[in-house]
């Protein structure tokens, strides 16, 4: 019974935290299409952008060099090869559900991300020229929603072989940092709007947590 209450407890946590970021997630698109965040977006992207040249962002060259390289992480060819990758390895391992797990977080955060580019349709940043090609819309920012999505994914995976504890917060601290710099680097080139990542950020987490809960309900051994 004891196990029961807690699995049901820990259950209605999750659907808490997916629900809060969808609804999170909502009023943001509701802000963003009605153009209540265009100023806050133009004055944020602007803080990166020298002042005589908007075509050079601040700070010395190797900085956009660096930005450059940060932002391929949240690529998707790198992205869908990593994952592909991890997936081969719990296959092989026949741990068939969390390869299932890796696999949907890569797809369905494809394919959230560009179905909900093309349903909002939004325009990239115009103010500047970006430092980077961009060939789809804006709002969510794919690179934002994948990276938090799959390299979350990874990370509650290879938590659970850790018994230390500083060594989870070690990975759990190297994952934010990684997926803030993707995000961070996307307004630093000029390719994407403020809220655009915050809201790749908010749906890709209500996204690795709704798979997640869903991973850990076929994994739990129901009790007697």
């Amino acid at each position: 019974m004891t196990n029961d209450h807690n699995q049901k407890s820990s259950g209605k946590k999750y659907l808490i935290w997916i629900a809060g970021l969808i609804g999170l997630f909502i009023v943001l698109s509701i802000l963003v299409m009605s153009g209540k965040t265009a100023q806050l977006d133009e004055a944020l992207l602007l803080m990166m952008r020298n002042a005589d040249d908007l075509s050079i962002a601040i700070g010395p060259h190797w900085l956009s060099e660096t930005a450059r390289d940060v932002t391929a992480l949240g690529s998707i060819v790198w992205l869908f090869s990593i994952s592909f990758v991890l997936m081969l390895i719990k296959v092989f391992g026949e741990n068939k559900r969390e390869a299932w797990f890796i696999l949907f977080s890569a797809i369905g955060s494809w394919a959230l991300s560009f179905s909900l580019k093309y349903f909002f349709s939004r325009n990239r940043p115009q103010l500047i020229s970006s430092e980077v090609e961009v060939y789809s819309q804006s709002f969510p920012s794919a690179h934002a929603l994948m990276t938090i999505t799959i390299f979350s994914a990874m990370s509650l995976i290879f938590s659970q072989s850790l018994n230390n504890k500083s060594q989870k917060v070690t990975l759990w601290v190297s994952t934010i940092i990684i997926i803030a710099a993707v995000g961070v680097s996307r307004l630093y080139l000029g390719v994407h709007w403020a809220t655009d990542v915050i809201a790749g950020w908010t749906l890709g987490a209500a996204l690795v947590l709704a798979l997640w809960y869903w991973l850990k309900s076929k994994t739990t051994t129901p009790s007697e």
